[in-house]
C-alpha cells in the first residue's frame, strides 16, 4: 500500500509542489532574516552613537561615563566599559575608577590609540567576539570649538540585539514550517479530489474495453 502511494500521481505532484515551496520559503527566509538583522545592527549602531553626539553638543557631561547604568538606559544595551580619553590618550573619566589616569593602551580592547588622531572625523565602530558573545566598540572624537580635545570609547555587549535577531529567525522558521505543513495537506486533499475520480473513471473504461464493451 505504501509503495503504491509513493508511486502514485498524487504523491509525485504533492512532493514536487512541496520541494518548490520549501525552496522558495527558504530563500525568502534567508533574505528577510538577513535584512531584519542588518536593520537591528544599524539601530544598535545609531543608539551607541547617542552619548558621543550629546557630549559634542554639550548636552551630556563627560563624567556621565562613570555611571554605567545611566549609559545603559541611554543606549538600551549593556555597557561593559565607558571611557573618556584626553587627546594624549590618558583616561580622563571611566566607568571603572581604577582606569582613570592610566594610558589608553591599558584599557582599549579593539582600538589601538596610535590609530586615533586629529584627522579622525567620524565614529569608528568595530565588532569582536569574546566568550561566545558579540561586542561592539565605538570611538567618537570629542571636539570643542571644532578642535579635537579627546575621545569617547564604549564597549557594548550586544546580547539583547542578538537575542532579538534569533527570535526573528525562529519566528520565521516556525511560520514557514506551519505554512508548508498546512499547504501540503491542502494540496494532497485537493490533488487527490481532482485526480482520483478521473483515474478511477479511466481504469473503469479500460476494464470495460478489455471485456469488449466499447459503448
Amino acid at each position: 500500500t505504501m509503495r503504491r502511494f509513493f508511486s502514485s500521481l498524487v504523491f509525485k505532484i504533492s512532493f514536487t509542489i512541496l520541494l518548490i515551496e520549501t525552496f522558495a520559503l527558504s530563500a525568502l527566509g534567508i533574505y528577510y532574516v538577513s535584512r531584519f538583522g542588518n536593520k537591528i545592527d544599524e539601530q544598535v549602531e545609531a543608539k551607541v552613537s547617542i552619548p558621543g553626539t550629546l557630549m559634542n553638543k554639550r548636552i551630556l557631561n563627560y563624567d556621565a561615563v562613570q555611571d554605567r547604568n545611566s549609559m545603559k538606559r541611554l543606549i538600551g544595551e549593556d555597557v561593559v566599559n565607558a571611557v573618556v580619553l584626553r587627546r594624549d590618550g590618558q583616561v580622563f573619566y571611566s566607568s571603572n575608577p581604577d582606569h582613570e589616569g592610566k594610558g589608553a593602551g591599558t584599557i582599549l580592547t579593539e582600538t589601538k590609540f596610535p590609530e586615533l588622531g586629529p584627522d579622525m572625523t567620524e565614529n569608528r565602530i568595530r565588532r569582536f567576539v569574546q566568550d561566545e558573545k558579540i561586542y561592539l566598540t565605538i570611538t567618537t572624537p570629542l571636539r570643542s570649538n571644532k578642535k579635537l580635545i579627546g575621545y569617547l570609547y564604549l564597549v557594548v555587549d550586544t546580547s539583547l540585539s542578538e537575542k532579538e535577531k534569533k527570535a526573528i529567525a525562529s519566528l520565521f522558521a516556525i511560520g514557514s514550517i506551519l505554512c508548508i505543513l498546512l499547504t501540503t495537506l491542502s494540496e494532497v486533499v485537493l490533488v487527490h479530489s481532482l485526480t482520483s475520480p478521473r483515474i478511477r473513471q479511466t481504469l473503469q473504461c479500460l476494464k470495460e474495453a478489455k471485456k469488449g464493451n466499447l459503448k
